[in-house]
């Protein structure tokens, strides 16, 4: 950690497809540069510390399998014409969604909620994103690494950033929403759509009528990490 700390500005490897991105200003992001039909791609993994090393190296392990499974984590780009005009960021998506939402909000509060929980975890990943080049795998970069610790705070997350993209394909930038491949917020403790990215979801240590479930639930990990990059 006392590396990342330190590190200059410019890009610096982990080992494999995974790097750490320092910018003249001191903000780092962890980037996964791979390969996939002969073409370079690279995609942003989250912004440290509030994305932890061991976190990256995870999500750029599980990215690694998918490719060589023959999949591409990074799609679900919708393909469509467009003018010559080029789609807003995120950020700007986000600042035409607040204008509308604010209409509905009942407290001064809750305008300034929603942007802060984006300033913190969602504007480091999707802020400088074209709203049409963002991926499932792009949402699921931020909300991974809080949906065990602060679940509700990850749910709260995931509804916001499903409703910038909805403005954003009512508007016609794109044509579907990359929050709807992710496992729905109010999935725990096992309940999950069979059709969604799964997060592994919450134990439930005691019995519980939401879950429906006597005693413990377990849950397994798609696989162990033996050597993360």
């Amino acid at each position: 950690m006392r590396k990342i700390e330190a590190a200059r500005p410019g890009i610096h490897g982990d080992g494999g497809t995974l790097f750490l991105r320092v910018r003249d200003g001191g903000s780092r992001q962890f980037v996964q540069i791979v390969s996939i039909d002969g073409k370079r791609v690279e995609r942003g993994l989250g912004g440290y510390p509030r994305v932890s090393l061991r976190e990256a190296r995870e999500l750029a392990f599980d990215n690694r399998r998918a490719i060589r499974r023959g999949r591409n984590p990074f799609e679900n780009r919708p393909k469509r014409r467009r003018a010559a005009s080029s789609a807003p960021t995120f950020a700007d998506a986000l600042a035409a969604t607040l204008e509308i939402q604010r209409q509905s909000f009942t407290a001064a509060k809750t305008a300034a909620d929603w942007q802060a929980s984006m300033d913190t975890y969602a504007m480091p990943v999707l802020g400088g994103m074209a709203v049409d080049a963002v991926a499932t795998a792009d949402v699921e970069a931020v909300l991974k690494p809080i949906w065990h610790e602060k679940h509700n705070t990850a749910a709260k997350l995931k509804q916001r950033i499903h409703a910038v993209f909805k403005w954003a394909v009512a508007h016609g930038h794109r044509e579907s929403n990359p929050v709807d491949a992710v496992v729905p917020s109010s999935a725990r403790c096992g309940r999950t759509a069979s059709t969604a990215r799964r997060f592994p979801t919450p134990r439930c240590r005691k019995p519980s009528p939401r879950c429906g479930t006597p005693g413990a639930v377990r849950f397994r990990r798609s696989s162990p990490l033996s050597s993360p990059s």
